[in-house]
């Protein structure tokens, strides 16, 4: 019963598209309007959390705030801290406050509150409407900066992996050679810690002056193993056809 009320039922599968303008070109016209999926800027912040000195704590708070929202309701999360903070997961309010507060400091979310600090959205008879809440609205603005940074995070992530199986290849190639040698087990430790990419490809650069050094001893001594001439292969010849021959 506690972790259906975690995780709501509508959240994975409601889809909410916030309409947005891009930025303006240089001709000074701007682009037609696209929609963003919520949930797919949800994830690029996810995705990117660190580097904007987030938590997993922070997702979740976003995360239940964002379950709040309906299709044409516009982005302002009307919910009590209370009813927020039992749908992230049961923690308490002083931590909710801390998360958004941390979340308007980053610029993602903008507080609207009203005279009583409660949250509800009201509407004139000719349409106008006021709406006091928490206002997503400056996290669905930079939706193009969040997915370019996810998108970038994990074109490093996938670089990262494709540099540690290069050094993984060379390393197998060394201790295949020459099983003395030292390096690939120092290397090995190496890898067990989180590498940046610069030190991948320090890491790599080296196992390949590694492995064209041990080449290079290896195939020298192949030229000098053969003693004699040519002239005296073919004397061992003809003295073998000649006592064949008798």
């Amino acid at each position: 019963m506690g972790k259906t009320a975690l995780v709501p039922r509508n959240m994975t599968f409601t889809k909410l598209s916030i309409k947005r303008n891009e930025a303006h070109s240089g001709s000074g016209e701007a682009t037609p309007t696209t929609e963003t999926d919520i949930w797919a800027i949800f994830r690029a912040l996810r995705d990117s959390h660190t580097k904007f000195g987030l938590r997993s704590g922070h997702m979740q708070t976003l995360q239940a705030m964002l379950s709040f929202l309906k299709p044409g309701h516009g982005d302002t999360v009307f919910a009590s801290n209370h009813e927020i903070c039992r749908r992230a997961g049961g923690f308490d309010e002083r931590t909710l406050r801390r998360h958004i507060d941390r979340f308007v400091e980053l610029g993602f979310m903008k507080r609207h509150d009203s005279p009583n600090r409660k949250r509800y959205r009201v509407r004139s008879s000719d349409g106008q409407c006021l709406s006091y809440g928490l206002s997503l609205a400056p996290l669905i603005e930079r939706a193009n900066e969040l997915l370019a940074t996810a998108q970038e995070i994990e074109n490093r992530r996938r670089d990262c992996i494709f540099l540690r199986k290069q050094i993984l290849t060379r390393l197998a190639q060394l201790e295949e050679f020459d099983i003395t040698d030292t390096f690939p087990a120092e290397a090995r430790k190496i890898l067990r810690r989180k590498m940046s990419m610069i030190e991948y490809r320090a890491l790599l650069a080296k196992a390949d002056a590694v492995c064209k050094h041990l080449s290079t001893t290896v195939d020298g001594p192949k030229a000098t193993i053969l003693s004699g001439s040519d002239g005296q292969n073919d004397r061992h010849h003809s003295k073998s056809e000649k006592e064949d021959k008798e």
